[in-house]
This record gives C-alpha cells, structure tokens and sequence, in this order.
C-alpha cells in the first residue's frame, strides 16, 4: 500500500433552493429540464472517462512472492538454510508478518481482479494458504494486535479512504480503529493501545496515536515505510530520508525524544528487528546486522536477489523476507 485516493469527484449540478421565476414555467422549464438532462449525461460521461483514466493510471503492483529461511547462528556469522518460495505464484504476496508463536505468517495478496485480502501460511512444507478476508475492500499491512486477539490492517475502502481496522483471528467482524485518521499508509503497534502511523501525504509524516484518546502526536516528515516496535521496549523505529537514502531512528517513549540509530545499509529501506533487539537488513542478496559499535556486517547471502521487506520470528529462528518473482539469482 502507497498512496491514498488525493482526488474528490465534485457534484456538477447547482445547490438546491436556486431562485426561480414564475415566468419561466412551461416552455422555458422544459428547456430547462432538457439542459439539466443534458448536462447529467455529461456529467456521468465525465466521470467515466475520469474513474477510465484513475484506473489506468493506477501503477501496477509488483509481481512479488514471500519467502522463508532458517537462520543458524555460529559466534559472528549467520547461515541461512532451507530457504523456499513460500508463495511461489505470479502476482503480489507482500508484507509478510509473523503470528505470535511463530508457525505461521500472515501477509497481503493480490487476486487476478485487483483486490487485495489478508492471507494465513503454515511455515510447515506443503502447506496452502488460506485467506482471511474476503471483502469488496482491500486490505494490507497485516500483523497480530499486541493482545493476540485480533488482526489489524490498513483497510482502502471503496470512496477511497485508507484506514486501520481490526478483524478476528478468522477475519471476520470487521471494525474501524480509528475512525477520524484517514491516508494510513503502513503502521507499528508500540503497545496495546499506542499506534504509530505512516500518513500519505506531501509529505508522508509518522504520527503518534493513542486509541483510547485518538489525538495524533506528529513526530516526524519524509518518513519511510519500515516502521517497527524495538523488542522488550515500548520504542519505536522508523526511517527518514537523509542525503539521497534512509536513516534509521528511534523514537524513545515516554519521552517521545528522538535519536539516531544507523544510515540503512546499502540500497535497502526495509529493516527488521529480532527478539533481542538485533537489527537486520537486506541489500539486494547480501543480509546484514547491526554490530555493537553501530556497523553493518555482511552476514549471510540470500538465495535470491532484489530483496525487499524482512520480518524475523518471535523465536529469532526463521527469516521471511520477500523478492520479485522472476529474482535473479546470485553468482556463486
């Protein structure tokens, strides 16, 4: 998910209670009434041709598929094994997220019609995903609450507006977060109740809400899409751009003090935290964690190149990450 609808079609027709003589009746009114007709027609060739232009207009999503690793640590390196396509179909599978107890990944699919819905994958061999949701809607981003209860997603409703909603584990009984924060781009739960926001807009901001008492803290602009809570605190990361890529901060709660953590590494922009707090990224096929002194250290390679977003398992045992469909595949 990217952007958020920016343009509002506006009723051509004039107010009602627009004065009117007496006069005009008959001859005059049915011309009237002609030109009205006429201007309706119009209208709704107008509005065709714009929803014509918005769809072909619309970018199309990239052909990406979800994939899993284990990761085995020896002292300072790391080796990835038994990577597989989890997905492995052409089209979008993205954003892939963990369940709590690690079996299991949620994340987001496209269909051939467009629509986007929150699919469920076992990590166990052969098994086939199932889907969530199934609404006139689409739905991105998806993850765990911090209770376990429930899914949260952001939701692109049919007049265009993008917000968080929460579903049941199943997906079903859909039901808004928060119903007055529109353009949700991506987000991070800091805890049961705190949500940060990544808001479309020019430019994008990272804002700060407290379901209970939605009022929105802005925190940062020219923010990124990897946004994360710190494991074992209530912290929050996310990127700004800085000097032609992307830094990495730490935004500090309560305090909601900022501080700076690492430039990203290479031409990655998506990051992933580990259960103890070790940060990783990707750049192409090379895998890379944050050392002591705040130095990026090839780790690993990846069996594919071109990789994009990273999630690590509760358990910091198993790497999902995602990669195009066709991803070339490294030299030896």
């Amino acid at each position: 998910m990217m952007t958020a609808m920016d343009a509002r079609l506006v009723d051509p027709r004039p107010p009602d209670g627009t004065p009117r003589r007496r006069a005009a009746r008959g001859a005059a009114a049915s011309s009237a009434r002609r030109s009205r007709g006429a201007c309706r027609v119009v209208a709704t060739a107008v509005v065709a041709c714009l929803a014509a232009t918005a769809a072909l207009a619309q970018p199309r999503p990239p052909a990406v598929d979800v994939w899993i690793a284990r990761l085995v640590a020896h002292g300072d390196s790391v080796s990835l094994t038994d990577a597989r396509n989890l997905t492995a179909r052409a089209g979008y599978d993205n954003q892939p997220a963990f369940l709590p107890d690690g079996s299991a990944l949620l994340y987001a699919a496209i269909d051939s019609s467009g629509q986007s819905d929150v699919l469920r994958i076992s990590l166990e061999r052969g098994a086939s995903p199932v889907r969530l949701t199934r609404t006139p809607e689409s739905e991105y981003s998806p993850r765990v609450a911090p209770d376990g209860s429930s899914i949260t997603a952001v939701r692109v409703e049919r007049d265009g507006r993008q917000r968080l909603w929460r579903f049941d584990l199943d997906g079903a009984r859909p039901r808004l977060v928060l119903s007055g924060v529109d353009s949700v781009g991506y987000y991070a739960w800091a805890d049961r109740h705190t949500v940060a926001l990544f808001v479309v807009g020019s430019p994008h901001t990272l804002r700060l809400v407290d379901v209970r008492e939605p009022v929105e803290l802005p925190i940062a602009r020219d923010v990124g899409r990897s946004i994360h809570r710190i494991p074992g605190t209530r912290d929050v990361s996310f990127t700004v751009r800085a000097d032609g890529g992307w830094r990495i901060v730490r935004l500090e709660r309560p305090s909601l003090r900022l501080r700076p953590v690492t430039r990203a590494f290479g031409a990655g922009e998506d990051c992933a935290w580990g259960p103890d707090a070790t940060l990783w990224m990707a750049s192409d096929d090379r895998l890379a964690r944050l050392d002591g002194r705040g130095r990026w250290r090839v780790v690993a390679r990846l069996p594919v190149g071109g990789v994009t977003r990273l999630a690590v398992s509760p358990d910091g045992t198993r790497l999902a990450f995602v990669a195009p469909d066709e991803a070339p595949r490294p030299a030896p």
